[in-house]
């Protein structure tokens, strides 16, 4: 009887080791991932507390060497998460892939191409981005309705129906013009959608400056 009772008792500790540990595992891979898009957002200044608006899709290289193309924030961060999961004896953290576009506060629209690009970008923005992964988890305070105008530094407009025909013209036209300083922009008026499906019509760059200001109390 007593035999039975210690193996009822060590088979519970046994099940309640094993759970704890798995239980410590997952939360330790989902900080990682909320950690890891933190770190996107903060070298960026992207998201709602950041200056920057990035333009989705965008590809993550992974420490293993691999890469994943994400479509926004909750995509990235569950992409981490995946990847975590099944690598967690490898070590290091995943990065957003050059180049990748932006769009400003006054709705410029910018390739980041270089780390050097990325910390003149980031000493421009002079907010902070808070207190860590947890002040902020990928969700954007608003998101831009399409399809939408842009113009080019010559002056010609283009109507996109998408964020992934944006950055496919912006890539294009950047190629296209390697050395023009000036940057394509939003033709205003545009509307954004926020989290409650409400929709605002912003009509200028000032406004739109303002929106971001907004977003960031």
């Amino acid at each position: 009887m007593k035999l039975t009772m210690k193996i009822s008792v060590l088979a519970g500790l046994s099940f309640l080791l094993v759970f704890t540990s798995c239980t410590n595992e997952e939360i330790n891979v989902s900080d990682f991932a909320n950690e890891s898009l933190f770190l996107v957002e903060s070298e960026t200044r992207s998201g709602k507390l950041g200056c920057y608006e990035l333009i989705y899709p965008v590809r993550i290289d992974f420490p293993d060497g691999s890469t994943q193309e994400v479509d926004n924030a909750e995509m990235l961060k569950d992409a981490v998460k995946g990847w975590k999961e099944n690598n967690l004896d490898v070590s290091g953290r995943p990065h957003l892939q050059f180049p990748y576009d932006i769009i400003t506060e006054d709705g410029t629209i910018v390739t980041v191409e270089t780390r050097e690009q990325r910390r003149q970008l980031m000493i421009a923005c002079k907010v902070s981005m808070g207190q860590g992964p947890h002040a902020h988890l990928g969700k954007p305070c608003f998101k831009i309705v399409y399809p939408i105008s842009i113009t080019f530094p010559n002056e010609n407009e283009l109507e996109v129906d998408s964020r992934h025909e944006l950055r496919f013209v912006v890539r294009q036209w950047r190629k296209n013009n390697p050395y023009v300083e000036d940057r394509p922009s939003l033709v205003f008026p545009i509307e954004v959608i926020f989290a409650d499906e409400s929709i605002q019509v912003i009509n200028s760059k000032e406004e739109l400056k303002q929106l971001k200001i907004d977003c960031r109390e």
